[in-house]
């Protein structure tokens, strides 16, 4: 059985960086998240996805007056998502946005 991992979410707004770095071979695999936006004036929307292909796992929204919160507990047999082997995990920040929190994950064949 894959060996669980976690990594702590701390991304300013208008920035776009991996969460967790692709591994030739392997899938990520999300097994569960607590994930907070905030920060701006107005409603904005920041995006988990795949890196290479692009693909929207989660999209976050939320603002200073309404702060969005995002929770999955899963387990590796009902994970969040996963994505494309070989491909990282990023996340897209709106403009002004900030994104918190923490992500589990595995990575598997």
């Amino acid at each position: 059985m894959a060996r669980t991992q976690s990594v702590s979410v701390d991304q300013a707004g208008g920035t776009t960086a991996d969460i967790i770095a692709a591994v030739s071979g392997k899938v990520i695999r999300v097994v569960g998240f607590c994930l907070s936006v905030s920060g701006a004036a107005v409603t904005v929307k920041s995006t988990l996805q795949d890196k290479t292909a692009n693909t929207v796992r989660l999209t976050l929204v939320g603002n200073a007056t309404a702060p969005g919160v995002y929770s999955y507990s899963g387990t590796p047999e009902s994970p969040a998502f996963e994505v494309l082997k070989g491909d990282a995990l990023e996340l897209v920040t709106g403009t002004a946005a900030v994104v918190s929190g923490f992500i589990t994950f595995q990575l598997v064949e």
